[in-house]
């Protein structure tokens, strides 16, 4: 294509809009979000879902909003994401889970599997090191959050700020555990049980231990993983106020 793209709509779920943005990234075009899929958790953070309304043609105003792509890399490795990398309780239970087509199910049938692991836990055996500082605390799961939610539309890092520069490094001490599996029974209800902390690089040294990147599960990597966000920023249309 040789004329510059005025648009890019990323149509689907998390998966679809992650990949979306992963692959314009460079590109002069703002995205547009049409969510279609199961949690949505960037359409619901950013507001994008009322792009919809504007094409239905509802002549709403239309203002932009940042969207940073970050990036993991490893021994042999590298993936860029939009949402989180992490060890422990969600990549052990894989954060996809079975592909069901109703969003409500698939809500509950992931927020289930989430429990059930809760139930007989395993700590993070991976080392954490939040801007050359160690994470010495015992963990059920770390997660370095490019957003505020992950998985089944669970907002593990409150106050997103879609201008905020820097990743959350949100972890589930181990002492926090019946309070996790309280809260992910009704996680609209209150804040979860989680310590976070600012970072603009975050460390993972893995020795084996599952680690997903975004919908994608690894298992086998040994050595260091690097996380940190790529320069420049996307730009997200989305419709009146910012949210």
């Amino acid at each position: 294509m040789g004329q510059p793209w005025p648009l890019v709509v990323a149509a689907g779920g998390d998966g679809t809009v992650e990949k979306v943005a992963c692959g314009i990234r460079g590109h002069e075009a703002p995205i547009a979000i049409l969510p279609t899929g199961g949690s949505n958790n960037l359409a619901r953070l950013f507001g994008a879902g009322l792009f919809e309304g504007m094409l239905n043609g509802s002549g709403a105003d239309v203002c932009e909003l940042p969207l940073h792509v970050a990036s993991a890399t490893w021994p042999g490795g590298a993936q860029d994401f939009i949402e989180s990398v992490g060890v422990g309780l969600v990549a052990d239970v894989g954060i996809d889970g079975r592909k069901l087509n109703d969003r409500d199910e698939k809500r509950e049938v992931g927020r289930r599997r989430l429990i059930d692991g809760l139930r007989d836990p395993r700590t993070v055996r991976a080392s954490v090191t939040i801007d050359g500082e160690p994470m010495t605390e015992p963990a059920l799961m770390v997660e370095v959050m490019n957003i505020g939610m992950v998985g089944p539309n669970l907002m593990l890092a409150p106050g997103f700020d879609p201008a905020e520069r820097r990743l959350s490094v949100v972890w589930v001490p181990l002492e926090a555990r019946e309070a996790m599996l309280d809260w992910l029974r009704d996680p609209d209800a209150s804040e979860a049980p989680v310590r976070q902390a600012k970072a603009d690089r975050v460390v993972l040294t893995l020795d084996g231990e599952a680690m997903h990147v975004g919908d994608d599960v690894y298992e086998g990597i040994e050595g260091d993983v690097r996380v940190a966000r790529k320069e420049g920023a996307l730009r997200v249309l989305v419709p009146g106020v910012e949210p």
